[in-house]
């Protein structure tokens, strides 16, 4: 509710710190990319050269914008562990902003300007200290909702196992699903421990038949998609 009204105030203003901040935070709930950090040009030539280029948000440049039309914009870089992304997104606000920001000097995406006209990057703890003092997340935890509704919905998809090997197997395909959708190569215990909240797996091995039945029964809450709904009941049982 918080970045909406400041996306709403700031309409006006479409390079403000304020809607900066706003933007990044949608894109982040919208694409679960990492927040990562802002880093100089030197910092990527470095690591272009130790092979290990990867970006977050706030670090992304111009030339990671490799589409934009009316509210539909396109980003490509390469993320953790050096994994090429590709990001679809349709968003009017965020769409906005980045036209903006595109237009002023500088190879970085995510630039704002002061009370006094002087251009600013956009960094990872203007982010942090936004969601400090307006509510209890941090960046991260985009990531492991992503992850754990990709997990949900893998899961609710192939149903109740008619063994344990199934079983397994479907628990195994779920974490991959997480993987896939936060793009990253760690290994499947990192995933599990760190982007997919422990009542899922347990849920399902405990008693996948009520698993599959409340993930596939209808529910509602505003402002969240049908499966982010029934995530949440499941979680709040």
């Amino acid at each position: 509710k918080k970045v909406k009204a400041d996306l709403a105030k700031t309409s006006d203003d479409p390079l403000s710190k304020e809607r900066a901040v706003a933007v990044a935070l949608r894109l982040l709930d919208l694409t679960a990319i990492r927040i990562g950090e802002k880093k100089s040009q030197r910092q990527i030539e470095e690591d272009k050269k130790e092979g290990r280029e990867n970006y977050g948000l706030v670090a992304l440049r111009l030339k990671h914008l490799v589409k934009i039309k009316g509210d539909r914009f396109v980003l490509e870089f390469k993320g953790k562990s050096g994994v090429w992304q590709e990001i679809e997104v349709t968003d009017a606000d965020a769409a906005e902003y980045l036209r903006a920001s595109r237009d002023l000097p500088g190879y970085e995406l995510f630039k704002y300007l002061d009370a006094n006209g002087e251009k600013h990057v956009l960094s990872d703890a203007a982010v942090r200290d936004y969601m400090d003092d307006n509510s209890s997340f941090t960046p991260k935890e985009f990531r492991t909702w992503h992850g754990t509704l990709a997990a949900t919905e893998s899961l609710a998809k192939l149903g109740v196992p008619k063994s344990e090997e199934e079983q397994e197997a479907n628990i195994a395909e779920a974490i991959q699903a997480a993987r896939d959708k936060l793009g990253h190569e760690d290994d499947t215990s990192t995933a599990l421990d760190s982007y997919i909240h422990p009542a899922i797996i347990e849920g399902y091995r405990e008693d996948p038949t009520d698993f599959v039945r409340h993930f596939n029964n209808g529910s509602v809450r505003a402002g969240l998609s049908k499966a982010e709904a029934r995530l949440v009941d499941y979680l709040e049982r």
